[in-house]
């Protein structure tokens, strides 16, 4: 038997009032009693019922299997492991993680304070890891815990696809921007361009935000004439706005709207005073109005609009 704080071979004096504070000491038993008796024997011995004295209890709360998805922990982010003890625990704790289910384990802190708090950076991917964390403990069986399976993403990428070297786009036509993504990137994008795209810091407008990762977008573009000469030096950008993961494309043409004279194309005869239709096509955005003119030399004068 032994004093209620635990010393060998001794007692615990109390007032005899019906009850007693206890706090349990670090003494595990799973036969333990408690007994209670008047000290110079003017009464009965009163013996409990067999109990159990455990281990402290250590539960995770994070990383847990709800980090999966858009809660995915990131390759080379930290993280806070965190946990609670139910008991007095002052014991150090070892932390380890596990990235292939458990197979193995790796330590992330040999003897760390039972704080209830350790960061911790993921150093490889997996689709199904686990935290452990067990008591250093040599006067009771070691608590230990575990959480998972959670996974852990790649550094997010946005890889744009299109446009890309060697594209034309013709402003006023639609087409695809196309991207792909590894790691965590949100439904939460920015499509921007920028026609000045040689230059350390250029100007971009935005296309669209609050775009989801769709991986593709219809893009037409808009009427640059003004600018009166090809962009060669185009590029588009994606940002995620949550993370601030960005994509660049490579640098591509931006080229103003084409046109073509239809009629006449050579060979017409047209007598004075005639009504000759004159027909053009064009492709891109042409804006209006447009300047018409004739030579009858055969040196063409004035062909700007």
């Amino acid at each position: 038997w032994k004093s209620m704080t635990g010393v060998a071979n001794q007692a615990t004096t109390v007032v005899n009032n019906g009850s007693y504070a206890w706090t349990i000491p670090d003494d595990y038993s799973t036969i333990a009693q408690v007994r209670v008796y008047e000290e110079n024997n003017l009464s009965n011995i009163a013996t409990s019922f067999l109990f159990t004295i455990a281990s402290p209890q250590i539960s995770i709360s994070q990383p847990s299997s709800a980090n999966v998805g858009y809660n995915s922990l990131t390759i080379s982010e930290p993280y806070n492991i965190l946990w609670a003890t139910t008991g007095t625990n002052l014991n150090s704790l070892k932390i380890e993680v596990s990235y292939d289910g458990q197979g193995s384990w790796s330590t992330v802190q040999l003897t760390w304070p039972n704080t209830g708090t350790c960061s911790f950076t993921p150093t490889s991917t997996s689709a199904s890891a686990w935290i452990k964390i067990t008591e250093n403990s040599t006067t009771h069986p070691a608590a230990v815990a575990t959480s998972g399976p959670f996974t852990i993403l790649p550094t997010p990428l946005i890889t744009i696809s299109a446009p890309t070297t060697g594209n034309t786009w013709g402003m006023g036509k639609a087409y695809n921007i196309t991207w792909d993504t590894q790691g965590l990137v949100y439904n939460n994008l920015r499509l921007s361009y920028t026609l000045d795209g040689s230059v350390a810091t250029p100007t971009w407008v935005d296309i669209i935000s609050a775009q989801t990762n769709s991986k593709t977008y219809s893009w037409t573009v808009p009427d640059l004439t003004t600018t009166l000469t090809n962009q060669a030096n185009a590029k588009v950008k994606i940002t995620d706005d949550t993370k601030g993961t960005i994509g660049t494309s490579n640098a591509f043409t931006l080229s103003i709207p084409a046109m073509t004279l239809v009629r006449p194309n050579g060979g017409e005869v047209w007598a004075v005073g005639d009504s000759a239709p004159i027909k053009w096509s064009y492709d891109g955005a042409v804006i209006g109005p447009l300047t018409l003119q004739y030579d009858a030399s055969g040196t063409v004068t004035d062909v700007s609009p």
